[in-house]
């Protein structure tokens, strides 16, 4: 199970996003909603690095988008509990 958030893009909207998420690969997916089930278009990385881990930057859009759409606390707190990437330039 996912919590996220469902955005009905036109053609041009779902061609535009996939050229932004390049090292990513489009997947149909099922999607369930209350008592309501359809087909969604997500996105998958093509490939996955054991340890990898989120910038502080990336997780922290995932954190706002989440209180944003007020997606539960429990999973907020999780997403809150997430080590993220050393920032090399930072330091």
């Amino acid at each position: 199970m996912v919590w996220g958030v469902l955005y009905e893009l036109t053609p041009a909207q779902l061609e535009k996003l996939a050229k932004i998420e390049k090292g990513y690969a489009e997947q149909e997916v099922s999607v369930h909603v209350g008592d309501t089930h359809s087909r969604a278009r997500t996105f998958v990385a093509k490939k996955s690095t054991p340890g990898l881990r989120p910038t502080r930057d990336y997780l922290n859009h995932l954190i706002v988008g989440a209180r944003e759409h007020q997606l539960p606390a429990e999973y907020i707190r999780m997403l809150e509990s997430v080590e993220v990437a050393d920032d090399a330039s930072k330091k």
